[in-house]
């Protein structure tokens, strides 16, 4: 209760004596002309979603007042065989028929669905900012529809048709309308010195206004699959989100003027398989039941609650009002516009630290361990000492050896089971072949040193963006390194990169760290010369590593090393790519040429090695190997294979391994 009398304390600012809140219908103007200009509140909006199960004004709408403030002008417009005014500075475009659009797309976690209502939403964000921290993740149906998602491992897809009646649009540079009385009493509110009177206005008005709003009727059709459906059937080369729109076309018109074998396929693929089918409206009438475009425009003249469409619909942040033509008293009104655009991205982090709903930066949340595939699983690149990383249930390949220096990249999917060869650009010239050591931090893969055919031993450092699939040159390492071994570990409050060369049988070249914030390396005075392998705890929190025949915690800033379990390695260990991972639940994998060895970092008295099994013979003895929930991926030589480490699968191992002891 406190939280909302908080935020209503600014009834203040709102007059019923405002000279400029007549209604549209009073000046003349067309109906919804009053959306125009009005405050748009991005946390809380859902461009798909009305204000009422029948339609109405899209969620973000319903959480502003309006503050543009509009006049008459003698330009008039003939609409519905009526005139109409068109206010001073705006444009008034009017449709004799319905002008209609359709699209689909899909989302499947927290993430997805943000980046479908910024993309398929029609909401356009101009302006300073292109869209602000934790955009719509206050709605209640975006965070109904994401927990449905993540709780069911549901995918939706979303197909949408629009008509449009007319198009409404403030003129650009224009000086011929004004701000409301009341926005300019929340505006002389402002205090520099308190962040708080900042976030009272746009609690009021909203983090933008519309420059742009398209008046008429959105329905949009969300249909829910099982998420290994989708997968399945996207594995098999069937694209859904063609099938939705082919779907949402057939129901528009018999046939939808497909062809019959591409209708029935859509029925057996797409219809006759999701689980629900939901309609949701936006702006006037309804979809009607015929089916027919022209019908439905007609209703939406008929409609007297007219509204905007959640598509065609343009923002811009409310700090760009904030300027002296509006405001040609206010000396402070240009730092109270550097301070609103300041604000407005740390708005998100304001109602959490209020207790209101607002996720900053939402991800998909990942499937548990027993959606990942263990059997049937493709081949893969047939090369070895590559470099791998992992980004959700995704591993990314790069470079390698086959006879041959390569520069090629894979991406493994492991919900399916799949390698795909074609969807990660090449490896940029110049930089390492094999050997390479490789990090994930966020969606950022950083490569450390390896070996390049003509140069030899590599101090490149590589950065791989896996949102643009693009490659970036780093600040080079102090020193040529192979056999890279790297781990991510947060200090500090910050993530950083902990890196040394496996190569330390052949000589000890150091112990370093990389801050990808700044792009700089340190060396770190430390003596890990028997060290074989670093990894991380799954949340970055620890550094550990098995050193000569021991397990030992490390201290990252300083590198020096403590003794874990005083039950040393009970097999010899050879070479120099070794590899190791941790699981979710801190048990520590160690792969060697003669077997896969863990030990549990959380254990009391009985620190021990326990082999779990041995790396399959196929496999060439340079394999890669990676942990992804809690699977342990090993490729190399055309050959992937699965090895689960959850407690059941470590409990049948043992019991596997103690009874071919027995024997």
């Amino acid at each position: 209760m406190i939280i909302f009398q908080f935020f209503l304390a600014l009834s203040f600012l709102v007059s019923s004596a405002d000279a400029n809140t007549n209604s549209s219908e009073e000046l003349g103007f067309l109906q919804g002309m009053n959306f125009l200009g009005h405050g748009y509140n991005a946390i809380y909006a859902n461009p798909l979603v009305g204000s009422s199960s029948g339609g109405g004004a899209p969620d973000g709408l319903t959480r502003g007042q309006s503050v543009v403030a509009l006049t008459p002008s003698d330009r008039m417009v003939k609409w519905n065989g009526n005139d109409y005014v068109c206010p001073a500075g705006v444009d008034c475009d009017v449709y004799s028929t319905c002008s209609s659009n359709s699209e689909s797309f899909s989302a499947h976690g927290a993430k997805s669905m943000q980046e479908s209502l910024q993309k398929g939403g029609g909401v356009s964000v101009g302006g300073f900012f292109k869209a602000i921290t934790g955009s719509f993740t206050g709605s209640r149906s975006y965070t109904s529809t994401v927990e449905d998602m993540e709780e069911n491992w549901s995918q939706y897809f979303y197909t949408q048709a629009t008509c449009a009646m007319y198009h409404l649009k403030l003129q650009d540079f224009s000086t011929e309308f004004s701000v409301t009385d009341a926005f300019k009493n929340g505006v002389a509110s402002l205090h520099l010195e308190t962040d708080g009177t900042f976030y009272r206005v746009i609690q009021s008005f909203g983090t933008h206004y519309t420059s742009e709003v398209m008046i008429g009727g959105q329905f949009t059709k969300q249909d829910t699959f099982e998420q290994e459906y989708v997968e399945r059937m996207e594995s098999e080369g069937t694209d859904m989100e063609l099938m939705a729109k082919v779907s949402f076309a057939m129901a528009f018109s018999a046939g939808g003027g497909y062809s019959e074998q591409t209708q029935d396929q859509c029925r057996a693929v797409y219809d006759d398989k999701k689980s629900s089918s939901t309609e949701l409206y936006v702006g006037g009438a309804a979809f009607p039941e015929s089916h027919s475009v022209e019908e439905w425009y007609q209703g939406l003249v008929e409609d007297e609650s007219v509204a905007p469409m959640g598509s065609g619909m343009e923002v811009l942040p409310l700090s760009e009002l904030l300027t002296s033509h509006y405001f040609p008293d206010d000396a402070n009104i240009s730092a109270k516009k550097a301070k609103m655009e300041e604000l407005l991205d740390s708005y998100c982090a304001y109602l959490g630290e209020k207790g209101l709903v607002c996720t900053e930066r939402p991800e998909d949340k990942i499937p548990p361990a027993d959606q990942i595939r263990t059997e049937d699983l493709d081949g893969g690149p047939k090369n070895w000492v590559a470099a791998e990383a992992v980004i959700g249930t995704n591993v990314y390949r790069f470079g390698g050896y086959d006879g041959d220096y390569l520069s090629t990249t894979a991406i493994y999917d492991a919900l399916l089971g799949h390698w795909d060869e074609n969807s990660v650009q090449a490896l940029p010239e110049g930089s390492s072949s094999r050997n390479m050591g490789a990090v994930a931090v966020g969606t950022d893969i950083f490569l450390f040193g390896g070996y390049v055919e003509e140069d030899g031993t590599s101090s490149v450092v590589t950065k791989y963006d896996t949102t643009r699939d693009s490659y970036a040159e780093m600040e080079p390492m102090s020193k040529a390194l192979d056999y890279v071994s790297a781990a991510a570990v947060t200090v500090d409050g910050g993530t950083k990169i902990f890196y040394f060369s496996m190569y330390g049988t052949y000589g000890y070249y150091g112990y370093f760290s990389y801050d990808p914030a700044t792009d700089k390396h340190s060396t770190i005075d430390a003596d890990l010369s028997d060290g074989h392998c670093l990894a991380a705890s799954s949340d970055g929190s620890e550094l550990w590593g098995v050193f000569g025949t021991h397990l030992n915690t490390v201290d990252p800033s300083t590198g020096s090393k403590s003794t874990f379990s005083d039950n040393g390695f009970p097999s010899s260990i050879n070479g120099v790519w070794i590899q190791c991972a941790m699981t979710t639940d801190g048990f520590f994998y160690f792969l060697t040429y003669d077997g896969i060895w863990y030990m549990d970092t959380n254990a009391g008295s009985e620190k021990k090695w326990y082999k779990a099994g041995v790396v399959p013979s196929h496999h060439d003895t340079y394999y890669s190997a990676v942990m992804i929930q809690d699977t342990l991926l090993i490729t190399s030589v055309g050959y992937t294979d699965a090895f689960p480490t959850t407690p059941s699968a470590r409990l049948q191992q043992q019991l596997e391994m103690e009874h071919s002891e027995d024997k």
